[in-house]
């Protein structure tokens, strides 16, 4: 197949999968999207390779171990710092829409595809591991937050009214006030006690994705 004729498809996939998510059934959104990042790779995959085939000068690329490094850096930094998951989407974007398309292009020129294929395969697996650190840590607030909220239904059951503070809880029905996450920012339960409405606070996603439970009509709702 030349390179023409790949192209060719590609932009066939590359519209069809534009097409498809706007007016084919929602089903197939799914199939549409991946259909998308996979011409989207294919396109940028093919510009490389016309640029090594026309003997244009090759960027030199830069240590894998550079590369993987600073990959896990900055996942380690999104994922117990910032909890934002912005700098590990990144990180896959860079994998799949710069360093994949880029060891595709490069191939036959096996050295160079599999350093380039490494760092594609470092840099989504940090960020993909860093997007499944800040989920974990999210579903472990959850929990942790109904623990708290029980814990305050316990004291109010008891005496007669819901607590002015979350320290009130311990030791009776709490050994500790804990953390909503083990890690990041913001990541303290903020509990209000007003004269009409008690809520319990934490942060999804900082600085402003928060859920907040409102124990008089004991349900959540957001807060950005």
């Amino acid at each position: 197949m030349t390179l023409k004729t790949a192209r060719a498809i590609a932009w066939t996939v590359f519209v069809g999968s534009i097409a498809t998510s706007f007016f084919a059934p929602e089903i197939w959104d799914v199939v549409a999207s991946m259909l998308w990042v996979g011409s989207v790779i294919a396109l940028l995959a093919i510009r490389t390779r016309e640029k090594v085939n026309s003997g244009v000068t090759q960027k030199p690329d830069r240590g894998v171990w550079i590369v993987a490094i600073t990959a896990v850096i900055l996942a380690l930094v999104d994922a117990l710092f910032f909890a934002q998951g912005v700098l590990a989407l990144a990180l896959c974007l860079a994998g799949f829409i710069y360093y994949l398309p880029r060891a595709i292009g490069a191939y036959p020129d096996r050295r160079l595809f599999r350093v380039r294929a490494i760092k594609a395969g470092t840099t989504v697996v940090a960020g993909s591991a860093a997007i499944a650190s800040i989920v974990i840590m999210n579903a472990i607030a959850e929990d942790r937050a109904k623990e708290v909220i029980a814990a305050i239904e316990a004291y109010k059951a008891t005496s007669g009214g819901y607590p002015a503070r979350l320290e009130q809880l311990v030791p009776a029905y709490l050994s500790e006030v804990p953390q909503a996450k083990p890690a990041g920012m913001m990541r303290a339960f903020d509990y209000h006690a007003g004269e009409a409405d008690h809520t319990l606070m934490y942060t999804v996603v900082p600085p402003y994705g928060r859920k907040l439970y409102h124990f008089e009509r004991q349900r959540w709702s957001a807060l950005d």
